[in-house]
């Protein structure tokens, strides 16, 4: 005789469609329902894009910056938490907009605003490409020579 604890029962997750199966014990109180915990985050709080789209502010003008209203570093840059990682939301735009961003490679802003996420604003370029291109727009925190309010000689001396 076998006991009733023994039977697994075959379910199907919400989130993937996928079959599991789960003991009849663990379906009290909502549990048995999802095949994992990331089906259930996607389930209970929607997939990633779901929570991406959530969280941009589209403005009617044609070219203007999609802001991202979610949750934000202290530079500016919206964050989105995806299987327990913090991932910038503009590398999640690319990602979703052109594909995987290759090893070494940083996502930058054409437009220099950290918040947007609009992925026609964003290019791939590699760290010295990044330096370069803040450097060139004056947005580079360091400022060498004369310039520099700690500097004591001048160009001159």
């Amino acid at each position: 005789m076998t006991h009733p604890q023994s039977t697994k029962l075959e379910r199907t997750c919400p989130a993937c469609g996928g079959v599991f199966f789960v003991f009849p014990s663990n379906t009290t109180n909502g549990r048995g329902v999802y095949c994992s915990k990331a089906c259930y985050r996607d389930g209970r709080y929607g997939t990633p894009e779901q929570r991406f789209r959530a969280n941009v502010v589209v403005p009617p003008h044609e070219d203007a910056c999609w802001l991202w209203t979610g949750h934000a570093d202290a530079d500016g840059y919206g964050l989105v938490r995806i299987n327990g990682r913090a991932i910038r939301a503009h590398r999640l735009a690319w990602e979703m907009a052109n594909g995987p961003i290759p090893p070494g490679m940083h996502c930058l802003h054409r437009c220099d605003t950290p918040p947007c996420v609009r992925p026609d604003h964003l290019w791939l370029g590699t760290n010295a490409e990044n330096t370069a291109d803040k450097i060139a727009k004056g947005r580079d925190r360091y400022v060498y020579g004369a310039d520099n309010p700690a500097t004591k000689l001048t160009a001159a001396d």
